[in-house]
């Protein structure tokens, strides 16, 4: 699919049009390769993040406990605690935050190109057709009179023709009432 003339100009305006700070490349040769991430791990990694504002230290004690007292004691997984440090959990964090960066990233370029598309699409539908066939039906088309001008009811003045439906509405069957 083309990418529609404007939809960068509007990216451009999103708050992840910038590139991440630090390529994927780096996070990844920068994690500890001992260190098995799981999802649960991940995601108490980021509720760790959010409570204690960024705290590394405490986070990784808090993911420390987590990692023992759930995932080994109740799940039965084996890990060493002791390679849960602060700069791991930062490191691991970076990376997650790297991901979810671009994901929102793909995101908000798919939303601005379906925009402009929106856009093209409602401005070619409100603009009449300009062709000798399309005049010859207009006039055949039916028109609203009204008791006074300018389509407004009680004024004096020209007829109106109602708007052209937009193809979705057209092609849905009327509502019953």
């Amino acid at each position: 699919m083309s990418d529609p003339a404007g939809s960068k100009d509007q990216f451009s305006s999103s708050p992840f049009s910038d590139p991440y700070p630090v390529s994927a490349e780096q996070l990844l040769r920068a994690q500890d390769a001992f260190i098995e991430w799981s999802t649960d791990m991940d995601n108490a990694l980021a509720l760790f993040v959010r409570k204690y504002s960024f705290d590394f230290p405490r986070i990784s004690k808090a993911l420390r406990a987590f990692v023992e007292h759930v995932l080994q004691d109740i799940d039965g997984d084996e890990m060493d605690c002791d390679s849960l440090t602060a700069d791991a959990c930062r490191r691991r964090w970076a990376l997650l935050d790297q991901m979810e960066y671009e994901r929102r990233q793909q995101i908000s370029q798919q939303l601005s190109v379906t925009r402009q598309v929106l856009e093209t699409q409602v401005a070619e539908a409100s603009t009449p057709p300009k062709s000798a066939s399309s005049a010859a039906s207009s006039d055949s088309a039916p028109r609203l009179m009204s008791s006074g001008g300018g389509g407004v009811p009680g004024g004096g003045g020209a007829a109106r023709t109602p708007a052209r439906p937009l193809p979705a509405a057209a092609a849905s069957p009327p509502v019953a009432s």
